[in-house]
């Protein structure tokens, strides 16, 4: 949860509209909340996925956006291409 708390406080700290919050999937894992300023786009929980022995954010269906060591760069994927984080 420490990981989801770094990248919601980068995430802030970008600004551009993009809200986050910690809450907990239903009767799942607690995830981020990443609303979006796009009306048109769905709020996104992203998660913490251990893999290989390190832990790294993950979208809704389970891909990885980068290692959670580096929420700075993660939330830069985030903000600048909201549809997924495909550069």
């Amino acid at each position: 949860m420490v990981h989801l708390e770094d990248l919601r406080r980068c995430l802030e700290q970008l600004g551009g509209g993009f809200g986050a919050s910690l809450v907990r999937a239903w009767d799942g894992p607690v995830v981020l909340r990443v609303t979006y300023p796009y009306p048109a786009r769905p709020p996104e929980d992203i998660g913490c996925v251990l893999e290989e022995g390190e832990w790294w954010f993950a979208w809704s269906d389970g891909r990885t956006i980068g290692p959670a060591d580096d929420p700075e760069g993660v939330a830069r994927v985030i903000v600048r291409d909201p549809w997924r984080g495909q550069a």
